[in-house]
């Protein structure tokens, strides 16, 4: 996951989009909505969004890690998609980079059970 922090594109209580009439940002240091006091600390969608990620992550390693060991790598690559969203692919391309450049490693992606 990325470590940037980054302004939320709406109010995920209001879905106010956090600009004033000028087009600019009113959001406030912490992400949080000072729009018509709806005051939304936008930390704890992120942290519920975090909590899916897991939590369908937990699900598939639950519900498919006991399969057949052929079937173990899709269950691993299912995981890492889960946890990793969208920094899945830059996170894979690390992993297979080494001494011989870009291609050094595979990632076994599996066969779905």
């Amino acid at each position: 996951m990325s470590n940037t922090v980054t302004r939320p594109d709406e109010c995920p209580e209001c879905q106010w989009d956090g600009l004033d009439g000028d087009g600019n940002d009113v959001f406030d240091a912490y992400g949080r909505c000072r729009h018509r006091g709806c005051d939304v600390v936008w930390w704890e969608h992120q942290l519920l969004q975090a909590k899916r990620q897991i939590d369908a992550a937990v699900d598939v390693a639950i519900r498919y890690g006991p399969d057949e060991t052929h079937h173990q790598a899709w269950v691993i690559d299912q995981v890492l998609r889960h946890l990793l969203g969208d920094d899945y692919d830059r996170a894979i391309a690390e992993s297979c980079s080494g001494e011989d450049g870009p291609h050094t490693y595979t990632h076994d992606v599996g066969i779905a059970p």
